[in-house]
Parts: structure tokens; sequence; C-alpha cells
């Protein structure tokens, strides 16, 4: 069974992005030009070293507590 809770400092912590594999073969990406996003090529692999998840992290908190 999935349960599904508000993220709160009881259950996210700074570390609780540790373990999370983010790793991301990029294909395409949208681009702004002239006012309006464009699909264009755009080839990398993205893969979240420890200080991106623990930054990723800290923004949510961060997002949690004060709303932006």
């Amino acid at each position: 069974m999935i349960r599904i809770e508000l993220l709160s400092a009881e259950n996210f912590k700074q570390d609780s992005l540790d373990n999370y594999p983010r790793k991301q073969d990029v294909k395409k990406v949208y681009r702004k030009h002239n006012g309006e996003y464009i699909l264009e090529d755009c080839v990398y692999i993205e893969d979240w070293d420890m200080g991106k998840r623990r930054t990723v992290a800290n923004d949510m908190l961060c997002i949690n507590n004060t709303g932006f």
C-alpha cells in the first residue's frame, strides 16, 4: 500500500536523499527563445553527487518551511 504524506521536518531530513540514485539520460530540453519554449536536442547525463542531493534536500526543507 502506498501512503502519501505532506513533507514535514519529522518525515524528511537533510540526508533523506542520500541514497536516492538520481541519474537521467537527457536527450532534449526546452529552451526559451523569443518568449516561447522550443524543444531542442541537448544530450547529457544528469547524475547527482552527494553534494547536489544534499542541496536539493535542503532546498526542499526551506521551501516547506518558508513557502518559497
